[in-house]
């Protein structure tokens, strides 16, 4: 009972909260977009309380509310207390930074809908038996783990991975030097970190099932991905994958008011630890905790700019540089080099960077803005509709083996890197991650038929 009065009551002051302690450009005021921000707000507080009452609050819906609460409200209120609009190269007069909220607001609902539309109506399949995979194939899936985990130590020093992002991917390049080297790079990367982390958390997965205690084995195949996937040398997005793959996969989250607690407490640690991690972006970055409203200055500033990035590209996609299906081929044909694909789609940031003419690329781009690049106003709709029948699909399969259960939980992790975008830069690691997950699956149906002698 404590963590649910906890919960209610951040969700009734903390909108007012941030609002009064943000830092301020002037005096502060009630804007259209700030009401907006604030009713949003409340109605995911709303939502979450309903839900978690009806046991229906589950992982995946918990890490969007999450996401959206942060990057469609708070992030929304900083910036225009301290009327900002983007610091990149310059600040961007963005016009239309309302319709840009009221698309996010849209693409939420869409999701929830989706998710739990599909997630009721999708006919529940009966097996036989559920059964985890022998202790035999799980030390061989764990053999697997740290070979695959040797290989990426071999290219990336122990001291490049705890400086910096940048000294880590400084290593990788220095591997690989050639036209391809990007490619070759996100595939070094998919097959000796994001391939461990899966394994690991089947691994996992599998001794829970069992009941048993883990094995040295077992801490000896997940320790490399957790120094390998640190906050430091990855990316936080990418960091957040690890963080609630192998999270959920130890803890068994309930879907009642204790899914309602873990949603506010995200949200305070992300306001409050997430700015504090950008520190390694560069090597001559230096650690300082950050108070609460220097942490909301950051937030307004860069951490989660879904907003202003889905108006400038409201105000910048046309026919011209994004022609309409274009970026979808390219995020489908994502595995192809360029090397041998010339007139393959760049990354929708990197498209908006060069209209605008900025040097920095590196982007953030929300789903609902890359459907709008793809398909306008059908794509705006379209994208964050796949991704709720898809989890909802996932999710169904999740309750007959424990491929498609640690699948779940890598998507629902992923919603941070495909939220934020761009997607061709996300569409690898997660395209990746279900792959492996959906191989395990099939080698745990292989297991269980060769038991039952099918």
């Amino acid at each position: 009972m404590i963590k649910q009065s906890f919960s209610r009551l951040v969700g009734i002051f903390l909108p007012v909260t941030v609002y009064f302690v943000s830092p301020s450009i002037g005096p502060r005021h009630l804007s259209h977009i700030i009401i907006t921000a604030i009713f949003f707000m409340y109605y995911i507080s709303l939502r979450i309380a309903y839900l978690s009452k009806r046991n229906l609050l589950d992982i995946f819906l918990s890490i969007n509310y999450l996401f959206f609460y942060v990057s469609s409200g708070i992030a929304v209120i900083a910036m225009e207390l301290q009327q900002v609009r983007l610091k990149l190269d310059w600040a961007f007069p963005l016009t239309n930074m309302y319709t840009s909220l009221c698309f996010s607001i849209f693409s939420l609902l869409i999701i929830e809908f989706a998710y739990l539309k599909f997630l009721n109506v999708l006919p529940l399949k009966v097996t036989t038996l559920f059964k985890p995979v022998s202790n035999s194939a799980i030390s061989k899936l764990s053999l697997i783990s740290i070979g695959l985990s040797s290989i990426y130590f071999s290219l990336v020093p122990i001291r490049s991975i705890l400086n910096s992002r940048a000294s880590a991917f400084a290593s990788l390049n220095s591997s690989f030097s050639n036209d391809s080297g990007q490619a070759a790079i996100g595939l070094l990367v998919a097959f000796t970190k994001i391939a461990p982390l899966c394994l690991g958390a089947y691994i996992l997965l599998n001794r829970r099932a069992r009941q048993q205690n883990f094995k040295l084995l077992d801490y000896l195949a997940i320790f490399p991905s957790i120094i390998a996937i640190n906050p430091i040398s990855s990316a936080r997005y990418v960091f957040l994958i690890l963080v609630v793959t192998l999270g959920c996969a130890v803890i068994r989250v309930k879907t009642d008011f204790h899914s309602e607690f873990y949603v506010y407490a995200g949200i305070i640690l992300a306001i409050l630890v997430f700015p504090n991690l950008d520190f390694a972006r560069n090597e001559s970055g230096a650690f300082k905790f950050l108070t609460f409203s220097e942490s909301l200055n950051k937030v307004a500033n860069k951490d989660f700019d879904q907003v202003p990035m889905g108006a400038l590209a409201l105000q910048t996609i046309n026919s011209d540089i994004a022609p309409i299906g274009s970026q979808f081929i390219g995020e489908l044909g994502f595995w192809i080099p360029r090397k041998y694909w010339e007139s393959k789609p760049f990354d929708t940031s990197i498209l908006i960077a060069r209209k605008n003419g900025m040097s920095n690329t590196n982007l953030s781009m929300p789903l609902w803005a890359e459907g709008w690049s793809s398909f306008r106003y059908i794509g705006l709709i379209l994208y964050p509709f796949l991704l709720g029948i898809f989890a909802a699909r996932i999710r169904n399969a999740s309750n007959l083996n424990l491929g498609s259960k640690g699948m779940y939980f890598f998507l629902t992790g992923s919603v941070f890197i495909l939220q934020r975008g761009p997607l061709l830069q996300a569409t690898g690691i997660v395209a990746f991650g279900i792959l492996t997950f959906h191989i395990l699956g099939r080698l745990e149906r292989f297991y269980q038929a060769k038991e039952l002698n099918i």
